[in-house]
């Protein structure tokens, strides 16, 4: 009796713990989430994805990938943008996708945007309970640390796409863990709106012969491939591979120096041009997707495998990847915690690997990002963590995972 009723109040304590957490750190987004609004004509994406649907909506497509055509129609749409460009980067064959965004009003887009993504985020949150079966405390604590990350928070200030892919991606998961391999190469081709991205998972897939799920992907790629054709025509595609063939716009309008990636980082180095930058990082990248391949196919396809080794190797090498993106990490790390073997990680190894972490939670994500790396820090303190969190993981989880493919 005596020992029932400590085990409960133990549990009281952690519900407790749990939900005053979740509570401090709601703080973020109370914050964030009206001043996505208020600066919205200052640093928001949204007007790229809707300037390039509008354009397509009356007929010219051709020249959503023009930056002076689609930045006139971004100051038409939102005149309070005071001259800003944003520039489409999304490929032709993920344009579709966008299409949607129309249905919100103009007035109204900045808020009911803002509302989509913080659902987007909340949903993925919904998703990765049902996937891993988390109790209800890991649920709170999983809400609390996703309202306290950098990359939700930056996501939600600048309304990038981020959680929709995050969504798209937990969805894929749940679904290959059901044995759903069709359902889940559907949702992850909703990732086709950033390919780098989707990347390392496809590749993966290819190592383990998921036929299924890598077939509806392409399938759904190919369908959008055509659409945009029609929407864009050959034109479009044309000034898209001149866009992101041009290295001055390229790194003008994405700013790949702020990313936790090795091209990030090589840029960010005194003597390292742009094309020094993309020559090295493509080689590593390779390399990476070798390695991403053959672990694939060794381990048999195990989605732990899939979010411990070629999501995290993949994030890191990829060509762009802004921090926003990182947050599909967040399936890894709550793998991660519900994975037995990582309970016998020593603790002062997990105390130094979470206090790391810190560098991608808010108010030290804030800091780093605006006061030291904005400001021309020459090293990036996100890549090295990342970059020493992805090797160490990838080690820990093949010789953990070889045990049993």
């Amino acid at each position: 009796m005596a020992s029932s009723a400590n085990e409960n109040r133990k549990q009281k304590f952690r519900l407790i713990t749990a939900i005053f957490a979740l509570v401090f750190s709601l703080a973020v987004p109370v914050i964030v989430l009206p001043l996505a609004v208020l600066t919205f004509a200052a640093v928001n994406d949204l007007p790229e994805y809707y300037a390039g649907a509008s354009l397509i909506s009356k007929g010219q497509g051709a020249s959503v990938y023009l930056l002076e055509r689609l930045g006139t129609e971004e100051q038409i749409i939102f005149p309070d943008m005071s001259g800003r460009i944003v520039g489409l980067f999304i490929p032709p064959f993920s344009v579709p996708l966008l299409m949607p965004v129309l249905l919100m009003p103009v007035a109204a887009a900045p808020v009911l945007w803002t509302a989509f993504l913080s659902a987007c985020a909340l949903g993925a949150c919904l998703v990765l309970r049902k996937t891993f079966v988390l109790s209800n405390v890991s649920t709170l604590w999983l809400l609390a640390i996703m309202c306290l990350s950098g990359p939700l928070y930056e996501s939600l200030r600048i309304g990038q796409l981020a959680p929709v892919l995050l969504l798209a991606f937990s969805l894929s998961i749940l679904k290959m863990k059901q044995g759903r391999d069709i359902s889940a190469g559907l949702w992850l081709s909703i990732l086709l709106l950033k390919p780098q991205e989707l990347l390392p998972i496809m590749l993966y897939l290819f190592g383990a012969s998921k036929w299924k799920v890598i077939g509806a992907t392409v399938v759904v790629g190919a369908v959008l491939a055509l659409i945009s054709t029609t929407l864009v025509g050959v034109d479009g595609w044309r000034h898209y591979f001149q866009l992101v063939g041009d290295v001055n716009l390229n790194t003008r309008y994405m700013q790949p120096e702020l990313s936790a990636t090795v091209r990030g980082q090589l840029l960010r180095l005194l003597g390292v041009d742009a094309t020094g930058a993309n020559l090295v990082s493509l080689i590593v990248l390779t390399l990476t997707s070798g390695f991403i391949v053959f672990c694939g196919k060794k381990l048999k396809g195990d989605l732990n495998g899939l979010l411990f080794i070629a999501v995290p190797l993949g994030l890191v090498t990829a060509l762009h990847c802004h921090d926003y993106d990182l947050l599909l990490l967040a399936p890894s790390i709550v793998s991660l915690v519900r994975f037995e073997p990582a309970a016998k990680i020593p603790a002062p190894v997990t105390l130094l690997a979470v206090g790391a972490g810190g560098v991608f939670m808010v108010p030290i994500y804030v800091m780093i990002h605006y006061q030291y790396l904005l400001k021309g820090g020459a090293v990036n303190p996100g890549f090295i963590v990342l970059l020493i969190g992805s090797i160490a993981l990838a080690t820990f989880a093949w010789k953990q995972l070889k045990k049993t493919a």
